[in-house]
């Protein structure tokens, strides 16, 4: 990224933005963004006015896709960790991310080969090192930030923002798939589309860095490689939960049945899909240190899969009594022990990687302990972005309601209210 900032002006703004807000910040949270020349707000608001003109302008026609999507996966971080209280920068950069897939990597992801060491030998890392006359061709960098903006995209709708874009996604992949593009199918199993994008970026870094690239580093890769995959599966299981919230309000009770056990099921085969992954988790020891990137990675990706039932149980199950079920129980503990350990080795900085796990052991743990400490690590998070800080205000907030009226307290509902900030996580 920093290697096309030093070639572009509009991200090297946003990186400029990014990390002097992110100074600006760490002082103090609770003080005003600074104001006037070469301030970080001045550097973003020169990558927002080169965005609209690179993407509005009259010759596009030969866009540097890398260098757009960089800028805006980067801006993207900017408004989660320190965008206004209504999340509307973010939701209009999720928007016009939707937009700019569709009108300019259509074409391109229409053309994504089948996985092979041959397509893998053709495939370009960026486009301005291998850039073809017609210019058809996704990079494999373009498609990793692709696979990073959907997951934006996916924690986004969780909370009634975003999901255009991966819904965008879906409906070009399902086409490259020659699969239906109505009912039920084509709504809840996009797991194989995103996971076909994700694996197609894949060669990034070895392509990228050739016959210098490390052999250590390429044997991480490989290793690493299935637990970054479990991680985009959770997105995406994230995101269909998030649609099926939006289409409980219709009346047909049979629909509903059908979409929830589509959604059911799909949980249940990521799961039976990664099984040795999980166990692995289950069984890893808190002696094991985080020297081992895999054991970090485990600590910071697992949980996310157990938030995922917490999250599609409590969507389905919300009027019925706050009774846990085993399997509630089973990913409260996952989730717990994971994060303890996590927790102990590298503190609260490692929390955030898991803030949305957490956030769901908060609102469904009957454990009084747990509660307390997860909202005492969401309160040391608070001091790494606007959104933490947000999310520690709402969840002591929901946590009161919830023991005063004896129920759950309706999160997506709380959203739409406009009575509390907003954020992502």
């Amino acid at each position: 990224m920093f290697d096309i900032a030093q070639t572009d002006s509009m991200v090297m703004h946003v990186v400029l933005a990014l990390g002097g807000r992110e100074l600006e910040f760490r002082r103090n949270k609770d003080a005003e963004e600074a104001r006037g020349p070469r301030t970080p707000i001045q550097h973003y608001s020169s990558a927002l006015r080169m965005m609209a003109d690179t993407i509005g302008g009259e010759d596009n026609g030969q866009l540097d896709l890398d260098a757009v999507c960089t800028a805006l996966y980067l801006m993207l971080m900017y408004e989660q960790k320190y965008g206004d209280g209504k999340c509307q920068g973010l939701s209009n950069h999720l928007v016009g991310a939707s937009l700019i897939l569709q009108h300019r990597f259509k074409d391109m992801l229409l053309q994504l080969p089948a996985p092979s060491p041959e397509a893998n030998r053709r495939s370009v890392a960026l486009t301005r090192r291998g850039y073809d006359e017609s210019g058809s061709r996704l990079s494999l960098y373009s498609a990793r930030l692709l696979v990073w903006i959907a997951l934006h995209d996916a924690a986004a709708a969780s909370y009634g923002l975003g999901g255009q874009l991966n819904c965008a996604l879906h409906k070009i992949m399902g086409a490259l798939d020659n699969r239906a593009t109505s009912g039920i199918s084509s709504l809840f199993q996009p797991l194989d589309s995103f996971e076909r994008l994700h694996r197609f970026s894949n060669p990034l870094y070895r392509s990228m860095w050739a016959d210098t690239y490390p052999q250590a580093e390429l044997l991480d890769d490989v290793e690493n490689r299935n637990v970054y995959a479990l991680l985009g599966a959770c997105g995406q299981l994230r995101f269909m939960i998030a649609q099926l919230a939006n289409l409980f309000h219709e009346d047909d009770s049979s629909s509903q049945h059908q979409r929830i056990a589509a959604v059911d099921m799909a949980i249940q085969q990521v799961g039976w899909k990664f099984t040795e992954l999980l166990e692995v988790a289950t069984e890893l020891s808190i002696s094991t240190d985080n020297s081992h990137r895999l054991a970090a990675n485990i600590r910071g990706i697992v949980p996310h899969y157990h938030a995922v039932v917490l999250d599609f149980i409590r969507l389905t199950s919300f009027s019925e009594t706050l009774m846990l079920s085993d399997r509630q129980r089973n990913a409260l503990r996952e989730i717990m022990n994971l994060a303890f350990q996590a927790f102990k080795h590298e503190g609260d900085k490692s929390m955030i990687r898991i803030a949305w796990p957490l956030f769901m052991v908060a609102l469904e743990t009957d454990d009084l302990l747990h509660r307390e400490w997860v909202l005492g690590r969401f309160q040391g998070m608070s001091r790494f972005g606007k959104n933490l800080d947000r999310a520690h205000i709402f969840l002591k907030e929901v946590i009161e309601a919830q023991n005063r009226l004896g129920r759950r307290v309706d999160v997506r509902e709380r959203f739409q209210s406009g009575e509390v900030g907003l954020f992502v996580i």
